[in-house]
């Protein structure tokens, strides 16, 4: 794959991005970013990590995303953001000054990368099994970690569940 296809997919993934933040609706924010992470996912493969890519696209864009929206609607988010009394005008000029900074430092990976060495496209060697080597590192020496995120995400499904039970403590759900 050429470095088209991996500037096509930058440029969605990154009009997607700017698609997340400018969301008014949640719901809307949430399709956006599964844009990313499919785009993402495409640049991986593209790039030669294609278990990488898969776990993007199905993990992230398929079920953590899903688990968002689920979220988003059980606890009844509307859109618009809150709406208090304080200074919009000075959060509004920070978050711009922030997003210019971000947006230089990309640009400036960005270009010593194009320059120097050429875009990042078909990296891994096609003689060496990615999937092997992460599932190794996965189920051997990351056990723990892998486990102890499982609990920690689960401890989270049951707290949302738990924080919206109807009747504040009685009985029933």
């Amino acid at each position: 794959m050429g470095e088209a296809f991996y500037w096509a997919a930058s440029i969605v993934a990154i009009g997607s991005g700017v698609g997340v933040v400018v969301a008014r609706n949640a719901v809307h924010s949430a399709i956006y970013l599964v844009v990313v992470m499919v785009s993402l996912g495409v640049i991986y493969i593209g790039s030669g990590a294609e278990f990488i890519g898969m776990v993007q696209v199905i993990v992230y864009a398929g079920a953590i995303m899903v688990l968002f929206l689920f979220v988003i609607m059980l606890l009844r988010v509307e859109g618009g953001g809150s709406r208090g009394s304080g200074n919009r005008v000075i959060g509004k000029a920070v978050g711009v000054v922030m997003g210019l900074v971000f947006m230089g430092i990309m640009v400036a990976g960005i270009v010593e990368r194009a320059v120097g060495e050429g875009v990042m496209v078909g990296v891994v060697e096609r003689g060496i099994s990615n999937t092997k080597e992460i599932g190794g590192a996965l189920f051997g020496k990351y056990v723990l970690p892998f486990e102890v995120a499982s609990i920690l995400l689960l401890g989270g499904i049951i707290g949302v569940m738990v924080m919206n039970r109807k009747g504040g403590g009685k009985k029933g759900w």
